[in-house]
């Protein structure tokens, strides 16, 4: 998959992976949302660590529904390469600490995922990996299958990829704008 060039969004920004891999695939400027602090530090350290041009990444302290819904408002509508979204919560450090962290919900996935439909470019991508094992993400995995359902198949095509004989394995979706 190519990203870019143009502008790509990391709308789950974590520890900033697929930010990285966005810029790697071709992405001139990745802008990047999550709503932990930590994420935000780790990312920016990745950055950093990786010899990112700090023009090329723009990244936010906002939740992914509201950080698209301005990018939509500033102009960026039908013009974005790629939206990446990975669900669930911060990942790494030990159980106990994951268990306080902030996780994605469905309403605000389904909100951003809106945004992030009417961002894409003609030929761009939405992407989704969606985790299924934590409280909540089975719900959240569900409305986004039905977001992704409710797409006209005329200008999109969407796909998803599981493994089906691990319960709790993640889903992998792509929605790919054709017109």
């Amino acid at each position: 998959m190519r990203a870019g060039p143009g502008t790509c969004v990391d709308a789950t920004l974590g520890r900033g992976r697929d930010a990285l891999t966005l810029l790697d695939l071709g992405a001139d400027v990745v802008y990047g949302f999550d709503v932990e602090a930590a994420a935000i530090a780790s990312a920016r350290d990745a950055f950093e660590a990786s010899g990112v041009d700090a023009g090329r990444v723009r990244v936010e302290l906002r939740c992914h529904a509201e950080g698209l819904a301005s990018l939509e408002s500033s102009g960026l509508a039908g013009a974005v390469a790629c939206v990446a979204f990975n669900l669930g919560y911060l990942p790494g450090d030990d159980a106990a600490t994951r268990a306080g962290r902030a996780r994605t919900r469905r309403e605000t996935t389904t909100a951003a995922l809106e945004s992030a439909f009417r961002l894409t470019r003609v030929g761009g991508r939405v992407t989704v990996v969606a985790y299924v094992g934590h409280d909540g993400g089975a719900d959240e995995c569900e409305g986004v299958r039905e977001c992704l359902a409710a797409l006209s198949s005329r200008d999109w095509v969407v796909t998803e990829r599981r493994v089906v004989n691990r319960r709790r394995a993640p889903a992998l979706f792509v929605a790919l704008r054709r017109a």
